[in-house]
C-alpha cells in the first residue's frame, strides 16, 4: 500500500513542474546600450519578456540551449534610452543605429515581425 502512496506524489510533483521561460540570445551585432553606448559584437540575453543580459560576445555567455539569433553587421536597438538588464525586452534588430531600416521586432520578449 505504501508504494501506491509514493507513486501517487511522484505524480504531482512532475505535475507542478513549472515550465523554463524560453531564452534568446542575439548574437555578433552592435548592442546599443543605456545612452547610446555602443557595444561591438556584442550578445544580448533575452529570458522570458526582460533583458536579462548585454555585454561583448567575449565576456557574455550565450545559455545552453537558447534560441541564437544571428545579428552579425546589423544593430540591435531598444527603446528611447537604449537597452538595459532588466528591463522588458521591446528591441528592433536594425540596419542601422538610429533602429530605422527594422529587420526584426521584438515585444515583450516575443518576436512581432
Amino acid at each position: 500500500m505504501r508504494g501506491w502512496w509514493v507513486f501517487v506524489l511522484v505524480l504531482v510533483i512532475a505535475a507542478c513542474t513549472v515550465d523554463e521561460p524560453r531564452t534568446v540570445a542575439i548574437v555578433g551585432g552592435t548592442a546599443i546600450g543605456e545612452g547610446g553606448r555602443e557595444i561591438h559584437d556584442a550578445v544580448v540575453v533575452i529570458r522570458g519578456s526582460r533583458v536579462q543580459r548585454i555585454g561583448t560576445r567575449a565576456e557574455t555567455p550565450i545559455p545552453a540551449g537558447s534560441e541564437k539569433v544571428d545579428a552579425a553587421g546589423k544593430y540591435v536597438v531598444g527603446g528611447e534610452t537604449g537597452l538595459r538588464a532588466g528591463r522588458t525586452a521591446d528591441l528592433v534588430i536594425a540596419a542601422n543605429d538610429r533602429g530605422t531600416d527594422v529587420e526584426r521586432t521584438m515585444r515583450g520578449g516575443e518576436w512581432v515581425e
